[in-house]
């Protein structure tokens, strides 16, 4: 790893060229792998793909069910996949090709940012490949998910606010406040880049005291613009800031125990033994402590007495110690008060992979610069990532493979293959459904397609002596339900393979709906509404 400042042996056009074919390497072979079945797809990504299609059919961000105005999802991806239908293009095939562009744009984004703080090639070639190999990038990237967008528009902001911190225009400090609030757009974590950034302007300036604080408030208030007129739009047209949380919070040893086994699949492979990867963690946070104490005094040593906030990369990673509190703060916080079916897997905790690749980077860079005499170190370390960078690759490859092979979630071949898919697909366009898998019906028929009742309470499904807690108002529910599959001649699709616990039955359904079968196949049943039955249902007491 080479000094930025006294030893310049690789020009920058150079640093490009190599980082740029890592870029478009993963770009292709992000949109190989998902030539297939796609991306991979939730009940989430369902309400992404409804927001664009129903902003091209005019109808504005609305979900896929009961078409009401979308609060819970900011429209930032929505709306990109929106501007991408205007060619002609389905959403869902749309957010492949955004999603393999903003793969390479953010394995370049990333080792352009290690290139120019560090001015070391190594560096920027090991960070674009750990963000071409690593899960959490593989994830979010071959998911319909928010998150490519959030990233790219996250580190950018934080990398140009550090340019600002360095003594560059103004126009730095407006242009990262943009990001930020085009961040929150994207994503309502998106407030935690606004707190970094604001307390990063306030906290590693040189200026004096009054000037800081006008630099925060000004970032405070541009980065938080947007957010606030998105915010205004809900609450004038839904009556809601943000659609509320409907899963009980807490904050469980099963969360806290799977946070910590994400940040360890980060080190070590998964198959790894935990104790190993947890032991592996604890001595990796350890070693960035040493390192950053190490660095500091020895600059002190040298007269350098605010180091942080007059080194490039230092401050840099200052910035970025100060958004990984607030994110992982705003995430416990959210579990613990709003919303505890948060996942603290790689997707939601990518942001923090991405920090932490760029701190680890930078530091490693600057302890081979403390000695720089001392060739072992240098070796040791490239060493040391190169195995990393084994590891990742063998993980990257068996994650690709199976990708290619079946895809994942409602868009899977799972999904795609099965007969009632298939047969729903060529039987109904644009017919009124109710399914017990509304998310796959509408990612891949197109078709408005409604969720069936649940007979249990799946968020407490238990009283305290163990009886089943029956769904309210369950019977009231079906019998909506059958007047509006009478009155639209509606369908009902049936999928036994996704027969759950707290689901109705096939009988059950039968029994309390009009409703005759029109298509029997392998795996479900295509149910078409019958009037001679209305009687019999509407008038049913209850449900067995």
């Amino acid at each position: 790893m080479l000094n930025a400042e006294t030893v310049k042996t690789k020009p920058f056009a150079f640093s490009f060229f190599l980082l740029l074919a890592l870029a478009l390497t993963g770009s292709i072979l992000l949109f190989i792998v998902t030539a297939s079945w796609g991306l991979g797809t939730n009940s989430d990504s369902a309400n992404y793909i409804a927001g664009a299609r129903n902003i091209l059919t005019g109808h504005g961000y609305r979900n896929y069910g009961s078409l009401s105005l979308i609060t819970h999802w900011p429209p930032f991806f929505s709306f990109t996949l929106a501007v991408i239908g205007l060619l002609g293009i389905d959403p869902l095939d749309g957010a492949r090709i955004l999603h393999s562009a903003l793969y390479g744009v953010n394995i370049l984004m990333i080792g352009l940012i290690l290139r120019k703080l560090t001015g070391s090639l190594i560096a920027a070639l090991f960070g674009a490949y750990f963000m071409l190999a690593s899960m959490p990038m593989i994830e979010v990237h071959t998911r319909v998910c928010s998150e490519p967008w959030f990233i790219f528009f996250s580190f950018t902001a934080f990398y140009l606010l550090n340019q600002y911190l360095a003594g560059q225009s103004k126009k730095y400090l407006f242009s990262a406040a943009a990001l930020t609030g085009l961040a929150c757009l994207d994503r309502y974590v998106g407030v935690t880049v606004i707190g970094a950034g604001t307390l990063g302007l306030f906290l590693l300036s040189r200026k004096k005291l009054a000037a800081r604080v006008k630099e925060s408030l000004l970032f405070l208030a541009i980065s938080a613009l947007p957010l606030g007129l998105w915010l205004l739009r809900n609450k004038l047209l839904a009556n809601e800031l943000m659609s509320k949380s409907v899963n009980p919070p807490s904050l469980s040893f099963e969360y806290l125990q799977m946070a910590f086994g994400t940040f360890t699949t980060w080190l070590l492979p998964a198959s790894v033994p935990s104790l190993v990867r947890h032991i592996g963690l604890f001595l990796t946070l350890v070693g960035a402590a040493i390192l950053v104490v190490l660095i500091v005094s020895k600059e002190i040593k040298h007269g350098a007495t605010k180091i942080i906030t007059t080194d490039d990369s230092l401050r840099f990673v200052a910035l970025l110690m100060v958004f990984m509190v607030c994110y992982a703060g705003l995430h416990i916080v959210h579990h613990v008060i709003m919303n505890a079916s948060v996942s603290a897997g790689d997707r939601h905790f990518s942001p923090l992979f991405i920090a932490g690749l760029l701190i680890v980077l930078i530091l490693l860079d600057r302890f081979v610069k403390l000695s720089p005499s001392a060739p072992f170190k240098k070796i040791a370390v490239i060493s040391l990532l190169l195995l990393m960078s084994f590891s990742y690759l063998l993980s990257a490859a068996q994650e690709f493979a199976t990708f290619w092979k079946n895809g994942y979630g409602h868009t899977s071949r799972f999904w795609r293959a099965s007969q009632t898919m298939v047969k729903t697909k060529s039987l109904l366009k644009g017919e009124f459904i109710y399914t017990n898998n509304s998310s796959a019906v509408y990612l891949i028929v197109n078709a408005p397609a409604r969720r069936l009742p649940s007979k249990i309470n799946k968020k407490k499904h238990r009283y305290d002596d163990g009886t089943e807690i029956d769904s309210p108002d369950l019977l009231s529910q079906l019998q909506k339900i059958a007047l509006r599959l009478l009155d639209k001649e509606g369908y009902v699709v049936f999928f036994s393979r996704r027969q759950q616990w707290y689901s109705l039955t096939q009988a059950e359904l039968e029994k309390y709906l009009p409703i005759t079968p029109v298509a029997k196949l392998k795996d479900g049943v295509i149910y078409k509404a019958d009037p001679a039955r209305e009687y019999d249902v509407l008038h049913a007491k209850g449900i067995e």
